[in-house]
């Protein structure tokens, strides 16, 4: 072997391992970009999840704070604790003398059975057996 040949076959193995070196860094970068890809979308996704949670926090607040204070209270009493202040004057509606009480229950009718044939019958014939 002389020296040209030599230096050929140094800078052929020079080459590959060049191409093979430029080959990992390439792969590694598409790996770190398909990693940045898929962690920017969940950051999206934990984005949405505060926003919302942020806003049902707010709603909550502004509930515990109407549940506390005295228009809830008072708006309970009118409402079911049918309380009142001492200068109101409550009116209760009493019905009328005359008036008929409304039925517990509706009575039920007896439903009558029909037999089977009776319907294939009718349906064929017309009349009722």
């Amino acid at each position: 072997m002389n020296m040209d040949q030599l230096k050929n076959n140094y800078k052929k193995v020079a080459y590959a391992f060049g191409i093979i070196i430029l080959i990992i860094v390439v792969v590694r970068f598409q790996q770190r970009i398909s990693e940045m890809n898929h962690l920017e979308g969940q950051r999206n996704l934990i984005q949405t999840q505060e926003a919302f949670v942020i806003q049902t926090q707010e709603s909550l607040i502004a509930k515990l704070a109407y549940v506390n204070s005295d228009e809830a209270v008072k708006a309970w009493a009118y409402s079911e604790g049918r309380w009142y202040l001492p200068n109101e004057t409550p009116i209760i509606i009493v019905p009328a003398g005359n008036a008929t009480s409304t039925p517990d229950g509706l009575e039920e009718t007896p439903i009558k059975t029909i037999e089977n044939w009776q319907v294939w019958w009718e349906l064929f014939f017309g009349k009722k057996n």
